[in-house]
């Protein structure tokens, strides 16, 4: 006859001997799953707050002076006519997660707006920023406008309005670590639904009108 003879609560616990385990699968198990919870974690952290990298958007507003047909018109600034008269509008806004602070321009080198067009003068400024403006006349290779180290805060802009002659050629060279520089260009709207609003636009202001017109590409580049 078969006896099934029961463990006592001490006995049963040496039953399972612990020696017997495999340690190295284990091991590997235990890497494996934290290493697939640290690429989760990584990837929502990343979705919900990105890189974390400063952004400097830029873009640019040149509006005639004078209309296209000939008359006797003339645009002077101080008492200096001004051939094929331009009100340059150039606008720097910090779009980015973070704060760009001044220890963030690199050898504290200051941002350099090239021009592209001879300069006459700086007519309006805004925001914080310190600039310093070539000499009136400055010819379209040497018209440079520079901005100092300073700080940028989330969401906040700078901007100059100029008077300058021709069409420009405008260039930001920013050397700001850890920041990502990029231009904002127009997006075309002739035979789209937003011709009249960029007609509206056009005849607001260079300032308010340039502004709202960047927001507008922004929104129409997304729906295209």
């Amino acid at each position: 006859m078969l006896m099934l003879e029961t463990p006592t609560p001490g006995e049963t616990a040496s039953i399972f001997d612990w020696a017997m385990v495999d340690w190295t699968i284990v091991g590997w198990t235990v890497t494996a799953l934290i290493a697939v919870a640290a690429i989760v974690v990584t990837v929502i952290v990343t979705r919900q707050f990105g890189n974390r990298r400063a952004v400097l958007t830029w873009f640019m507003e040149a509006t005639p002076l004078m209309p296209k047909v000939a008359s006797h018109l003339e645009v002077s600034y101080r008492d200096i006519p001004v051939p094929e008269p331009v009100l340059l509008t150039v606008v720097l806004v910090n779009s980015g997660p973070r704060d760009i602070a001044s220890s963030m321009f690199d050898d504290r080198r200051p941002i350099r707006v090239e021009v592209g067009a001879k300069f006459y003068g700086v007519t309006r400024t805004d925001g914080t920023a310190k600039l310093i403006s070539p000499a009136i006349g400055t010819s379209a290779e040497d018209a440079v406008v520079t901005m100092a180290p300073l700080l940028l805060k989330r969401g906040e802009s700078w901007s100059f309005s100029a008077v300058i002659s021709g069409h420009p050629e405008v260039n930001v060279d920013a050397p700001l670590v850890d920041t990502d520089v990029k231009e904002l260009r127009p997006v075309e709207t002739d035979g789209t639904i937003w011709s009249p609003v960029a007609s509206v636009l056009g005849g607001v202001g260079v300032e308010f009108g340039g502004i709202l017109g960047a927001l507008a590409s922004i929104f129409i580049g997304r729906r295209r």
